[in-house]
């Protein structure tokens, strides 16, 4: 259990209790942890705690900027996820172009040579 005063971030409340677990699970083996009695780790432990405490307390930016680096994170996931849908978007964009420049290649071919038939009957009347 953890008390903290309102003003701390709840995060950093966390990682001071899984901080505290780790060290206690490498500290003491699962057989003396079964058999321990009630508040016989004290006088081993407490040191480690209040050494977890005080610096938990001082480096207080530490863990907001550990919070702060995953809402990077995921902002930038975010922007990652809008540039794809935006490149796709542009993809179907580029695809619509390229059939609309193919039907205009087709359309001045049939002008071309609906022109080139105009022009030979004109010139075959005129001469």
């Amino acid at each position: 259990m953890c008390m903290c005063d309102s003003n701390l971030n709840q995060n950093t409340a966390f990682s001071y209790l899984e901080d505290i677990k780790t060290l206690f699970l490498e500290t003491f083996s699962k057989n003396q942890i079964d058999m321990a009695i009630a508040y016989s780790f004290n006088d081993k432990f407490k040191d480690s705690i209040n050494e977890k405490m005080i610096y938990y307390n001082t480096n207080l930016n530490e863990s907001d900027s550990v919070s702060r680096l995953k809402k990077g994170v995921l902002e930038y996931k975010d922007n990652i996820l809008q540039a794809n849908d935006i490149l796709m978007e542009r993809g179907e964009k580029i695809n619509l172009i390229v059939k609309k420049a193919d039907n205009l290649k087709i359309e001045s071919k049939n002008y071309y040579g609906s022109v080139n038939f105009f022009f030979i009957i004109f010139f075959n009347c005129i001469f």
